[in-house]
């Protein structure tokens, strides 16, 4: 006997009543965490270089944040 196939078509993740001060708490951890992460690099990189990873990293983390 076969299992029936069900597909799904989106999945969505609502935050409902979240307040901003937390919203902002996640923000600044996220940030920090970026800039924590990229504070020493294997192979070593130039300042510019980890300054922008560590900016592009946090643009992502705020993106999935807000």
């Amino acid at each position: 006997m076969t299992e029936p196939v069900y597909n799904i078509d989106s999945i969505s993740l609502h935050f409902r009543n979240i307040s901003l001060p937390f919203v902002l708490l996640l923000v600044t951890a996220a940030v920090a965490f970026a800039y924590w992460y990229y504070r020493n690099t294997v192979p070593p990189v130039s300042g510019w270089m980890r300054r922008t990873m560590a900016g592009l990293r946090s643009a992502a983390l705020v993106a999935l944040i807000t």
